[in-house]
């Protein structure tokens, strides 16, 4: 047998045990020579102990008594490989016991790409990193680990965290010695390949003028000329969602309001159809960018900048909040991809105080709060929280991730947040006072952390040996009356980082959205997870760290955000024939299938007191390093680079079967309406496109009404809410001039119950009227339909000339 060495990186060990597979699977998948001694050295290593906390799994011929509940390993091998891949390990039939990892082992390279060009994937290389990329980034091992050390191994790093926070806020008079003892105890929940680097406000990135180098992918999809309409259109049972990209049938340019009524009459479309294979997925980018980023940040770095597949994030450090310096930052950060912004809070005087978890709750202590949880661990694993939950119907998902929400009032929140803090800090001084006696220390505040969690909800079941973290997510701070300091606070951040800042495009949608144009909070436990994500329609976004612990951030720049999508649909779905609905479930990428695949990870740490600016287009997931508060939101720039990212991811979102939730017609129309905003020649063209569009599916709806006899009212009288909404919770769709209107009464309680995705329906009082879409009216029975009215925001004539004097 072929000796190999015991003390070979693990990550070559498995990429050659994945190789010998690949050149020599075997009789039957038998293991060859070469197969053998690799496997041999991973017992050897115990691998897993030594880089992730866990055994790696291996098959026993009678399970023991206490493991009753245990599953047998599985890896996650890609289901449409090509042949001479070796058969995927068998998994176990039983899929519903006990909690899993869910990462994917390494496989050859060739077969990935082979696997990825089989159906949809053939204008796409994902790039062949290089052997020095391999071997920086750390191959956490696959497969299904016993729940016993996947609980032993999640409640170990709790506690480690735990200790770290205390550390971060008490430690600044330690000795040495006493420091580099908690370093290490805590080191082995240190994250690797964390990168950000300090840029001087006054050294501009590259590509100021062109957004992460995409100008001639968004002309293409947004600026087309126009083509010659076809001589027949396909007939419509109500009109499509209106979209943005796909060449026009008129010119925008020259075509006038009359002229676009004119041709509604007799056209069902007003540009080509949209394409949903090819808008399924975001832009295939080059690395010109980041290898121009990489240069700059060079000329600021005090070691040398690894290639090794993770791209910094610049720090931008506020000194004195001058109007040059505000200028400054605003320029820089209308570059970046996403960027640490740290002292803005001091400049501003922001008082952090103001949002702990112990001043929210005595504001509202019964605030209905969103409890996420999920298994703490650290960032490269993904382990399913329940027990015969959606996970355990079907095959394990690679990146899929399953948690469990549930509300509770923000007090019973507060005093678990509160006992778990005082317990820790209880344990540091503890260990401070007996280092020896570290490991049963921790042993206490493991089993208190399991005895004390709070309760989940009757329909939830966990492992036995699950302790289970609770993160308090998306609490609304919309209500001045209730938080009036935290919203006289917020509104120190310079305007164009406001949550409804002077000209934010969000300000002109006239309505108050959580998260969107209000701030949230969310209060966390260490280990706390944000699912990765684009920002709703494309926006930049605010995250501000309250402290007192850190928060880990992944980013994706825009220019990978196709080739990112495609790789999820991979990680998502059983079988690339699949249609995707990449925001159909939540999930947690792993960061290094991202760097196997070619594709930039933004990795760093931010700090109490930092704020994270996530840029246009940017996919991004967090996980909470120890207990901490975040206050967030979202801004959007009535600039071009950020109306033609809305209007592009529009369109994703209809490719995928989701709904936007900023209403993109709804605020383009009362922005030039109001005439408060100057724009430059290039956003007023993507503008007038839109509005185009726009027009032409209003009429659509109006001719679409007529035909099915409804009753069309114009009154402006009529209370409507600014952005309207179709009330199916499934469709959401926007209502721009035409939204009909029904009775809630007259809808049966079962279709109501089916819109509101509820099991019991809400109440309902004589005078309330639900909005819907043509298209889901059409799903109703008429007979329920006797009452309704379609209510018209605007007439044709205001439209038209808010249009032609645009």
């Amino acid at each position: 047998m072929p000796h190999l060495d015991p003390e070979i990186p693990a990550a070559d060990v498995m990429a050659l045990v994945a190789e010998a597979m690949a050149e020599n699977p075997g009789r039957r998948g038998r293991p060859n020579k070469t197969m053998l001694a690799a496997r041999q050295a991973l017992t050897m290593q115990e691998v897993a102990l030594q880089q992730a906390g866990t055994s790696r799994g291996r098959k026993r011929t009678a399970p023991r008594e206490e493991d009753s509940e245990d599953e047998t390993d599985a890896e996650d091998v890609p289901e449409d490989v090509e042949e001479e891949l070796p058969e995927p390990t068998p998994k176990n039939e039983d899929l519903s016991r006990g909690a899993r990892s869910t990462r994917a082992p390494v496989i050859p390279k060739e077969a990935v790409v082979k696997a990825h060009t089989k159906y949809d994937y053939k204008d796409f290389k994902f790039e062949k990193p290089t052997p020095e990329a391999l071997k920086a980034i750390k191959i956490y091992p696959a497969g299904g680990t016993r729940p016993d050390k996947i609980h032993k191994t999640s409640a170990d790093c709790l506690a480690k965290c735990s200790i770290h926070t205390i550390f971060q806020m008490l430690g600044a008079s330690l000795t040495d010695d006493q420091r580099d003892m908690l370093l290490k105890i805590t080191e082995s929940v240190k994250e690797p390949h964390c990168y950000s680097v300090e840029v001087p406000l006054d050294k501009p990135f590259p590509y100021i003028e062109n957004y992460r180098n995409l100008n001639d992918q968004v002309n293409a999809l947004l600026m087309a000329q126009p083509v010659p309409a076809p001589k027949r259109f396909v007939a419509e049972k109500y009109p499509p969602p209106v979209t943005f990209t796909g060449a026009p049938y008129l010119d925008p340019d020259t075509a006038t309001a009359a002229e676009i009524l004119e041709f509604a009459n007799k056209a069902t479309q007003i540009a080509e159809p949209l394409d949903i294979a090819e808008r399924t997925f975001m832009f295939d980018g080059s690395k010109d960018v980041i290898d121009s980023e990489k240069e700059h940040f060079k000329e600021f770095m005090t070691e040398e900048l690894k290639e090794n597949g993770y791209l910094p994030v610049p720090i931008f450090t506020m000194k004195t909040g001058t109007e040059e310096e505000i200028a400054q930052l605003k320029k820089q950060i209308d570059t970046t991809s996403m960027c640490i912004i740290r002292g803005l809070d001091k400049v501003i005087g922001f008082n952090n105080t103001e949002f702990t978890v112990e001043a929210l709750s005595k504001l509202a202590p019964d605030y209905p709060l969103i409890l996420l949880r999920n298994i703490p661990s650290q960032s490269f694993f993904n382990w399913h929280t329940l027990i015969n939950s959606e996970s355990d119907s079907e095959q394990p998902k690679q990146w899929r991730c399953y948690g469990y929400r549930h509300y509770v009032r923000l007090h019973q929140f507060t005093t678990h947040f509160k006992t778990m803090m005082k317990a820790s800090e209880q344990a540091y001084k503890q260990i401070l006072e007996n280092p020896n006696n570290s490991e049963e220390i921790l042993k206490v505040l493991k089993e208190k952390y399991f005895k004390d969690q709070i309760p989940m909800g009757e329909d939830s079941k966990t492992h036995r040996a699950a302790t289970i973290v609770a993160f308090g997510s998306n609490m609304d701070l919309d209500k001045d009356q209730i938080f009036p300091n935290q919203a006289k606070e917020v509104k120190k951040f310079p305007s164009f980082l406001a949550p409804a800042g002077e000209n934010n495009l969000l300000s002109f949608s006239y309505e108050s959205i959580g998260g969107l144009n209000k701030p949230q909070m969310y209060l966390k436990f260490p280990c706390c997870r944000t699912p990765a994500h684009f920002e709703n329609s494309n926006l930049g976004s605010i995250n501000h760290n309250i402290g007192p612990g850190d928060c880990l951030w992944f980013g994706i720049p825009l220019e990978f955000s196709g080739a990112f999508q495609k790789l999820l649909k991979k990680k998502l779905y059983s079988t690339a024939k699949h249609r995707a609905k990449l925001y159909e479930y939540e999930h947690w990428p792993s960061e290094a299938d991202c760097v196997q695949y070619g594709i930039p990870v933004q990795k760093f740490v931010q700090k109490p007191g930092d704020t994270v600016y996530v840029g246009i287009g940017t996919y991004h997931w967090v996980q909470s390093l120890g207990f901490t508060t975040n206050v967030s939101w979202n801004v959007g720039h009535p600039t071009f680079n950020q109306i033609a990212q809305t209007a592009i991811i529009n369109d994703n979102y209809i490719a995928n079967v989701a709904i936007p939730l900023m209403g993109l017609e709804t605020t383009m129309w009362n922005m030039i309406m109001e005439k408060s905003v100057e724009l430059d020649q290039p956003t007023k063209a993507i503008v007038k496109r839109i509005l185009m569009r726009s027009l032409f599916k209003a009429k659509r709806d109006y001719k679409h009404a007529k035909k099915e006899k409804l009753e069309v009212v114009y009154d402006k009288d009529k209370e409507l809410n600014p952005v309207e909404r179709c009330f199916n919770m499934k469709c959401k769709a926007e209502l721009f001039n035409f939204i009909p209107l029904v009775p809630a009464k007259d809808i049966s309680e079962m279709i109501r119950m089916q819109h509101e995705d509820t099991d019991v329906a809400s109440p309902v009082t004589d005078t309330q009227e639900n909005s819907y879409c043509f298209g889901c009216l059409s799903t109703i029975a008429k007979s329920f339909l006797r009452n309704l009215k379609v209510y018209q925001r605007h007439s044709f004539e205001t439209l038209s000339t808010a249009y032609d004097q645009f």
